[in-house]
């Protein structure tokens, strides 16, 4: 990740601002990767509804913050190339990567609440797996300490014609399956227009406690990485 203060909130355009404003500004320079079928199987041989549980509480604190690339994201992709490619009469001989078959049937499962999820902790046998819902939660916990700013009228009209952000992360099932395919298909594409940064936090310039909160902000966007990559380094098959 690239953290930058800028006058502009599009510094790859080049632009310039006015120098009322300041922008803190996170991206990253490549998307992390992150194996969970291992994780998936291990959850499920505790509790039939942790790898669901698991999987929306960890990508719900993280796209709090920065863009992760999921398999919704390859399905909303394939969903839109089946809307391109309508009418075309090559389309039936068109290949787009099968992610609905790489997806867990035990992500079909009901989520558990979080004061379910420390109900179930406590009958969890795995010491390993104790470990990875201990560091989810205070995933969880950091993410939440606040919120993203919503960026006014004015901060949007700025990046009408820009891409969206670059994925900080992509998670996948098993290495090289249909949620990678499609994220590396839609990868060539990216970069044709500058894409909208992950994180914005305004700094005004004339507000000391406006630009303290956005200081806060940033505070709990750094912890919330920092509790993601040390629970990732415990995942297996994950060499980070």
């Amino acid at each position: 990740m690239t953290l930058t203060l800028s006058s502009t909130v599009d510094p790859i355009s080049g632009g310039e601002g006015d120098g009322s404003n300041l922008y803190l500004i996170a991206d990253p320079t490549q998307a992390g990767y992150l194996v969970l079928g291992p994780t998936i199987k291990a959850l499920e041989r505790e509790h039939p509804r942790l790898p669901a549980t698991f999987y929306r509480i960890f990508t719900s604190s993280l796209n709090r913050w920065v863009r992760v690339f999921d398999y919704q994201d390859a399905l909303e992709r394939n969903e839109m190339m089946r809307d391109w490619y309508e009418g075309d009469p090559d389309a039936a001989s068109i290949e787009l990567p099968d992610v609905d078959a790489a997806v867990p049937t035990a992500l079909k499962q009901k989520p558990l609440s979080l004061p379910g999820l420390r109900q179930v902790m406590t009958r969890v046998r795995t010491p390993e797996v104790r470990r990875w819902l201990e560091c989810l939660l205070a995933l969880e916990m950091e993410s939440s300490l606040a919120q993203p700013p919503e960026l006014d009228p004015e901060i949007r009209d700025q990046l009408h014609d820009t891409n969206p952000p670059l994925p900080a992360l992509l998670i996948v099932f098993w290495k090289h399956d249909a949620i990678e395919a499609a994220f590396d298909a839609e990868a060539d594409g990216m970069l044709e227009v500058s894409p909208e940064p992950n994180l914005i936090l305004p700094v005004r310039t004339d507000d000391f406690g406006y630009a303290r909160d956005s200081f806060y902000k940033l505070g709990c966007f750094l912890k919330a990485l920092s509790r993601a990559s040390e629970l990732m380094k415990l995942l297996p098959e994950n060499d980070i």
